[in-house]
């Protein structure tokens, strides 16, 4: 859920793209690589607008992964891509591959890496998750998950910042109206039927046939960013993050990617990164926008980016209330959400 808190924001200035897979996925790296990159390069090429009333063309119907998320009409087709985790390998070699195409080089326009799994062969994940993924029956795979794995995921905070905003005390920074409160709310309740249970197959395949393969691809291959030094990197890597070496990793990757900035976010764990202590959007403005008049934040706000502990990347309600948030029934009124045409929230590749 964390990743999407950041949405709302982020779609304040740029037309967002999500990439999902399904539980019961088996492409090859290579596929889901090529995927993207004529994703990207159909999106440049012909660009896509709303109507007056938010809806989109009609979009072609294939088999897997992406979703319009807060779709906003597009002023420019320029790229900015953005990676977390195994996207984090993704995001690299696709980014390369563009900037090799003369076509499409003059779009992209940044990259932005988040706990980059190009550490992956160097990371507690390697050793445990392979372990988890051939235990020999479903109860110690089970137990596996819970016991070996999910600890790698989390912070301290993590659950604190939970209560906190399940108690109406404070919200993420980046939750300041009904409508964002609303979104949150509908994620939430929708996250027990989008995270499905992961397979023992589908843990081993993505470690070995994603994860294991992008990263040693990627070993010798990001060394080819070194040919493109005023291509603008952002590197933000979790202080806390047990899953992967993302400290080590953004150090490493601040020293191949000429024109970089790196920055870590306080106490966050592998999932957490991107959740309540990070204003992502004021980020990647910051980063790639500058600080122009018009862009909007370009840093979180001064209230929770001065809070500590618990409270760091929180603040207290919008609406100034401490007894009980939104009621449910209103994330799905018509103020705060208009349902999308059948059909048209996905682009399936």
């Amino acid at each position: 859920m964390a990743p999407f808190i950041q949405m709302p924001e982020l779609s304040t200035t740029f037309d967002v793209r999500c990439l999902t897979m399904a539980m019961e996925d088996r492409s090859f790296y290579h596929e889901l690589k090529q995927a993207v990159v004529d994703f990207i390069s159909e999106e440049i090429r012909q660009p896509v607008e709303d109507d007056q009333n938010g809806t989109s063309p009609e979009l072609p119907p294939k088999r897997s992964i992406f979703r319009k998320i807060l779709r906003k009409k597009p002023e420019s087709r320029s790229v900015y891509i953005v990676g977390e985790s195994f996207g984090g390998i993704l995001a690299s070699d696709v980014a390369l591959t563009l900037l090799e195409d003369p076509d499409l080089c003059q779009q992209l326009k940044g990259l932005t890496l988040i706990n980059s799994a190009t550490c992956f062969d160097r990371s507690k994940l390697s050793s445990i998750g392979p372990k988890v993924a051939k235990y020999d029956s479903s109860f110690s795979y089970n137990i596996g998950l819970v016991r070996e794995l999910l600890p790698l995921l989390g912070d301290e905070y993590s659950w604190p910042q939970m209560l906190l905003i399940l108690k109406s005390k404070a919200l993420p920074s980046v939750i300041d109206s009904t409508q964002r409160e609303s979104f949150m709310g509908r994620v939430a309740f929708s996250i027990f039927q989008k995270i499905k249970y992961m397979p023992q197959e589908t843990l081993k395949w993505r470690l070995e046939k994603w994860l294991a393969h992008g990263c040693n691809l990627m070993r010798t291959r990001i060394e080819l960013f070194k040919e493109h030094e005023s291509f603008p990197t952002l590197i933000i890597a979790g202080e806390r993050d047990l899953c992967l070496p993302s400290i080590e990793e953004a150090e490493r990757l601040s020293s191949i990617f000429a024109n970089s900035r790196a920055i870590v976010v306080k106490n966050a764990g592998h999932a957490s990164t991107c959740g309540s202590r990070i204003d992502l959007a004021a980020e990647i403005r910051n980063r790639f926008l500058g600080k122009g008049k018009g862009i909007g934040r370009t840093a979180m706000k001064e209230v929770a980016a001065q809070s500590e502990g618990v409270y760091y990347g929180m603040e207290p309600r919008y609406d100034g209330r401490d007894d009980i948030g939104l009621s449910p029934i209103k994330y799905w009124s018509r103020k705060n959400f208009r349902k999308p045409r059948s059909g048209l929230s996905r682009r399936d590749i």
